[in-house]
């Protein structure tokens, strides 16, 4: 069943776009680091772009090494289980607020992404948006899903940082109109403006380049949504979870090694990783993360 990767991969790459919006900066411009904490116990912090691409999964040795070095492994969260998380509460059916000519285009959507569509109606629509503006069907071979795969093949305990209730009601403070809003915007989005945009996004994270992703990020928030709602994107996406990462986090390192993945705009900024880690006074080195 393709519905866990799929729900996961579009969910956490859409924060890796909203949260750039705020954050990208040239202080950060590496994607993987290591962190020296103050008993001189090393730590890895890998920003993920949670993509099937070859390009993004050419691991550098360092990212393996770093890896089998460590007493856990941290992803964004847990493997879904639960399916219900993901529909809406009170059990309403996303089709009535759309028109027969949405409905058609939703259905295409959906079934690109091997969704059935009685199944897609019944999502939050904030998550069906998501979903479906993905460009690329998900498959298990994510960047994400590749890290993850090593820590267990090596052994390595793995963990997630964000219970998945929290991950997977996000955006749920969104009216229910404005959920509905989000979604039609998507539904006639572009495909060839998707592929494109998204390819160009993947440039720029090989790349590195924080700039080139801000200038992109901005575009993509601005069109059609309100201030009011990227507020409470930016809020709900970054902010609280970052509060919530760090937490375990903080938690957690004290007396074990850690590697941990996460979207890569989770690095950067006032509430971001490398920041948290610089409060500590923690030593950061970045290092080369593909070959």
């Amino acid at each position: 069943m393709l519905y866990k990767n799929f729900f996961f991969t579009t969910f956490v790459s859409f924060l890796f776009l909203a949260s750039s919006y705020a954050f990208a900066d040239n202080s950060s411009s590496s994607i993987f680091w290591r962190v020296v904490d103050e008993n001189d116990r090393h730590h890895y912090v890998f920003g993920t772009i949670h993509i099937d691409d070859n390009r993004v999964t050419n691991f550098h040795s360092n990212v393996i090494n770093a890896i089998k070095s460590s007493d856990i492994f941290f992803s964004e969260t847990n493997e879904l289980k639960d399916y219900s998380i993901l529909e809406d509460k009170r059990n309403r059916m996303i089709s009535a607020y759309l028109s027969q000519e949405e409905q058609e285009k939703l259905n295409e959507r959906v079934n690109f992404h091997s969704i059935s569509y009685d199944f897609a109606i019944k999502l939050k629509p904030w998550l069906l948006a998501i979903i479906i503006n993905s460009p690329e069907p998900a498959t298990p071979f994510i960047q994400d899903n590749m890290l993850k795969s090593i820590a267990q093949d090596s052994l390595i305990s793995t963990d997630g940082l964000d219970n998945l209730e929290d991950h997977y009601s996000a955006l749920d403070a969104l009216t229910y109109d404005d959920q509905i809003n989000f979604l039609k915007l998507a539904i006639i989005f572009n495909d060839d403006q998707r592929r494109h945009d998204f390819e160009a996004l993947v440039v720029a994270y090989l790349n590195q380049d924080p700039k080139q992703i801000l200038e992109m990020n901005q575009k993509s928030l601005q069109d059609g949504i309100s201030l009011e709602i990227t507020d409470v994107l930016l809020t709900k996406l970054l902010y609280e979870r970052n509060l919530r990462f760090t937490q375990m986090i903080e938690k957690t390192m004290h007396d074990k090694k850690l590697f941990i993945a996460v979207g890569a705009s989770h690095l950067s900024g006032d509430s971001g990783l490398l920041n948290f880690f610089r409060k500590k006074g923690y030593k950061l080195e970045p290092l080369d993360a593909f070959n």
